[in-house]
């Protein structure tokens, strides 16, 4: 697809219609303009389902530790803007309909649309385990030893047994 070189006011009004529109299934802000042991050097950012609405998850990656927080939708766009406009050298954001990827150049940043690489983002804060006999689902012999219930519950006394078993 294209590449374009954009000026701070294109930026912007992509950031605002992808928030705007509940569009952004997830970004990646890296390469940082000034190398700082002390600043983080990536900045992941996902959607997420939050008591009060939708939230946006952000972890900061530092050298030897994670951290997170959740932001609304305007202040998001408004660090979005502010970290692709001077901080970072490389951003990737991703929506349903293309990846939108931002590169720092010398004649203001350029940006290139791809074809979209995640189309939804799982909006569960916490992702499920995968297993061999899901939670949920009653597993006969499981409920004749009293690690699930009839509906298929985990007891919460026998949870290491059932980890056991998935093993």
């Amino acid at each position: 697809m294209p590449e374009e070189h954009v000026g701070p006011h294109e930026l912007e009004a992509l950031v605002a219609d992808l928030l705007a529109r509940d569009a952004l299934t997830g970004a990646t802000l890296s390469k940082p303009r000034r190398s700082d042991p002390a600043r983080y050097s990536k900045a992941t950012i996902a959607p997420v389902e939050a008591p009060g609405g939708l939230r946006y998850h952000w972890r900061y990656h530092f050298r030897d530790r994670t951290t997170d927080e959740h932001l609304g939708a305007e202040e998001t766009e408004r660090r979005l803007v502010h970290l692709l406009g001077g901080e970072f050298r490389q951003g990737l954001l991703h929506a349903p309909d293309a990846d939108h990827q931002v590169l720092a150049g010398g004649r203001g940043p350029k940006l290139l649309r791809r074809a979209p690489t995640r189309a939804t983002a799982p909006l569960r804060h916490d992702r499920v385990k995968r297993r061999v006999l899901p939670e949920g689902t009653p597993v006969p012999f499981l409920v004749e030893l009293g690690v699930m219930t009839r509906e298929g519950a985990v007891v919460p006394r026998r949870y290491a047994k059932y980890r056991q078993v998935n093993r």
